[in-house]
C-alpha cells in the first residue's frame, strides 16, 4: 500500500487533470495498489492491464472491475496496453525495459514500481519533467554479495551459485536509481515547475522516502485498529532502555 500510494502521489502533482485511461503493465499486489492510488487521484474510467500470463491479467481485470467499478480490459501485448493510456504505470519484476520509448504518447504519465523496468536513455530523454521521490541513503562498502544498484533495490544481497550470480544484468548508471533530476520536495516547495501543459510527459521515480511512507501508512493503520478496537496494548516500557545505544 506505501508503494501504491507513492504512485499515486506523483500522479497528483504530475498527470493530466483529466487523465483517465490507465495502461497497467503487470498484474500482482503492487499493480492493484498503484491501481487503486490512481483511482483516489484522477477520474480513472478505463485500464488496459497486459502480463505476460493470460489468467493472471483476466484475474487482475475481473477483480480490480468488480473492486473498483472501472472497465478493466486485459490485452494481449505491453504494446497494446500502453497505446492511447494517459497514466502508464509498470509494476513488475522485470530486469529489462517493459516498454519501448517510442510507444510514449504527449501527455503521457509514466511511473514505475523497479528502475530497470524503464532504465534506458531513450525513455530518460522523452521526459519533459522527472521528478525522484527521494533520495536512496544507504552507502555500504561493496563486496562480491553486497551490491549497490542492482535488481529493483539500491542495496542488495546477492545470494546464488557464481553462475546465476552472472545472469544479473551489469551494473549501470543510465538514469540511477534517483536520477540526477529534481525530487519530490523541489516539486511541492515550488523549487522546480511540473507539469505546465497537457502535452508534457512527465515520470515520477517511485523510490525513495520509505520512511516517510511507512509511517504514513503505520499511522493511518494504528487509527483505524483504535477504532476497530483491534489489536492488544503492548507495554511502553518494553521499547525503553537505560543503557547508551
Amino acid at each position: 500500500m506505501r508503494v501504491g500510494g507513492g504512485g499515486g502521489i506523483g500522479a497528483r502533482h504530475l498527470a493530466r487533470q483529466d487523465a483517465g485511461t490507465v495502461g497497467m503493465l503487470g498484474s500482482g499486489g503492487m499493480a492493484r495498489t498503484f491501481l487503486e492510488a490512481f483511482c483516489v487521484v484522477r477520474p480513472i474510467k478505463r485500464v488496459k492491464v497486459f502480463s505476460p500470463t493470460k489468467a493472471n491479467r483476466e484475474t487482475y481485470a475481473r477483480e480490480m472491475s468488480q473492486k473498483l467499478g472501472i472497465e478493466i480490459e486485459p490485452v494481449a501485448s505491453a504494446r497494446e496496453a500502453v497505446k492511447g493510456a494517459d497514466i502508464l504505470s509498470t509494476c513488475t519484476d522485470s530486469m529489462t525495459p517493459t516498454f519501448d520509448a517510442e510507444w510514449l504518447e504527449p501527455g503521457m504519465h509514466v511511473t514505475m514500481l523497479g528502475p530497470r523496468e524503464l532504465l534506458s536513455r531513450q525513455a530518460l530523454d522523452r521526459f519533459d519533467v522527472k521528478i525522484r521521490q527521494g533520495v536512496g541513503g544507504l552507502k555500504l562498502p561493496e563486496t562480491e554479495r553486497i551490491r549497490m544498484e542492482v535488481g529493483h533495490s539500491p542495496l542488495a544481497y546477492v545470494a546464488g551459485t557464481v553462475e546465476e550470480m552472472q545472469r544479473l544484468p551489469e551494473k549501470t548508471k543510465e538514469g540511477g536509481f534517483g536520477g540526477d533530476y529534481p525530487d519530490y520536495c523541489d516539486l511541492v516547495s515550488g523549487k522546480t515547475p511540473g507539469r505546465q501543459n497537457d502535452e508534457q510527459v512527465t515520470f515520477y521515480h517511485n523510490m525513495g522516502n520509505q520512511g516517510l511512507q511507512f509511517s504514513s501508512v503505520g499511522a493511518l493503520v494504528y487509527r483505524k485498529a483504535k477504532v476497530a478496537g483491534l489489536g492488544r496494548e503492548i507495554p511502553t516500557d518494553w521499547f525503553l532502555q537505560d543503557i547508551r545505544d
